[in-house]
Formats: C-alpha cells, structure tokens, sequence
C-alpha cells in the first residue's frame, strides 16, 4: 500500500483522525484573524514565527510592564512610534530599521535581545517580516499582543465536507479523500500499493521506530480477516514504544 493510503489507516484510530480533522478544518479560519485587507499569507507567516517569537524574546522587556528604552513591540504602531531613539521600523527603509540592527548586532551599542542573540533562523524571520510590510493583525478588543486567541489548536473540532476526488475508488477512509484532492490537485496520480509485508514494515517504522518482529509478520501475513490492519494500527498505538518515539514532537 501506498503511504497516502497508509495514512488513512492510522486515522483510524479516534485521536490521529481528530488530529486531521480539527487542522483540516481550522486551519483557513487561522488567517481570518487578520484585518480584511491583510495579505493571507502575510498573516500566516506572522502568527506562525513572528507572534511567538515576540512573545518568547521580546516582550518581557518591551511590553506592557516593562519598556526599555521607551520602546513598545506589542502591537504595529508602538513598533512604528519606536521608543526613545526613535522608530524601531522605518517603512521607508526597512533595511536601515534600529530593530534589525538590533537584533542583528551589527551596532555593539545596539543589541536585542539582553538575554542572548536570536538564532539566524529568528533573525531571517525577523528581517523576512520586516521587509514584507510588518504586518500586525490586531485582536479584537485588544491593542497588545498575547497568544493568538484564534489559533487552532484553541478552536473546537469540526467536521468538514469531504472534497470531490475523480478517482473513486482509491480512497477507504475519509482521510484517504484529502490525501487524493491534493494529489489530483498538483496532478499527481497515487502510488501502487505495496504487499502486506512492506506495509506492515512501513506502519510500523511510522509508529514505534522499529521494525516488525518475526512473529508478528507471520500473525499478520496470515490474517486474512478485513480488520487485520486497523487490529495493528490499534495494536501499536497501544505500545508504548509509540510514546516513546512521538512523545518528543508532541512535547
């Protein structure tokens, strides 16, 4: 079986399926959190590396109870206004902004943050958002910047509509439909299944980390039951090698 279809299997499990579903649905309504004329993109990309960043790094020293030098980085005008040596972003010339000298460190009299240098991939986020515009979508019935109300992962599950697929047959979970509407989308076409033996390989690398042992192989090449799949997909996900390997991520 191919892996797309590999991944319908395991939502067959109630909390992986869940999963799916709630970022399925969620994740379009994530960028209606901007002002209406805010690029989408540009609003995903903020709430995605700027909001947190800010939040981890900055705003301890340049939020509500504290500000340093003067200077407010909650919210796009307090950015704008600057604090003491004047504007942190210069949308004339974004290149030049006392917030990217800052935290690039290239003036020894200017460095943010106090409490260590930002990461390359920080500071490329920091510059990639700056030199986009700064856009700072504004919560409702709030002028300083928090955790963003309207993320996914604060939202309830919803279950969205299935997409049209041309292929009919394919797909054996709902899962599988999303997984075809995006490769009929980009006009690829699925892979082959695989035999039991690799698929069995294959799920069981996914979950635990490990490969197959010798009898569960042979228990499972001769199942020939219609639920000897979801039986080792429940199976592993009752190990707790499965904690072991994901735990890190959900960490």
């Amino acid at each position: 079986m191919g892996r797309g279809r590999a991944v319908g299997h395991l939502a067959n499990s109630t909390v992986i399926g869940l999963m799916v579903v709630t970022w399925v649905a969620a994740c379009p309504s994530v960028v209606a959190a901007g002002d209406g004329g805010q690029d989408e993109a540009k609003v995903r990309f903020f709430e995605t590396h700027i909001r947190p960043l800010l939040l981890a790094r900055c705003i301890g020293c340049h939020g509500p109870k504290k500000q340093s030098g003067g200077l407010r980085l909650d919210s796009r005008d307090r950015i704008l206004k600057g604090g003491d040596s004047g504007p942190a972003i210069d949308v004339a010339r974004l290149d030049t902004s006392r917030l990217l000298a800052a935290i690039r460190e290239t003036d020894p009299e200017l460095r943010m943050p106090k409490n260590g240098k930002l990461t390359d991939r920080q500071i490329q986020h920091l510059a990639e958002w700056i030199a986009s515009g700064a856009v700072f979508p504004r919560q409702a019935g709030r002028d300083r910047i928090s955790r963003d109300p309207n993320h996914w992962s604060f939202r309830p599950p919803v279950r969205p509509q299935l997409p049209a697929v041309r292929n009919q047959e394919w797909s054996r979970t709902p899962v599988d439909r999303f997984i075809l509407a995006r490769l009929e989308a980009e006009g690829i076409s699925p892979a082959a299944d695989v035999d039991a033996a690799a698929w069995l390989r294959r799920v069981t690398f996914d979950l635990v980390g490990l490969p197959p042992t010798r009898t569960q192989l042979f228990a499972f090449l001769n199942d020939s039951s219609p639920t000897a799949r979801s039986q080792v997909v429940d199976r592993l996900l009752a190990s707790p090698r499965y904690g072991e390997r994901w735990g890190r991520h959900w960490l």
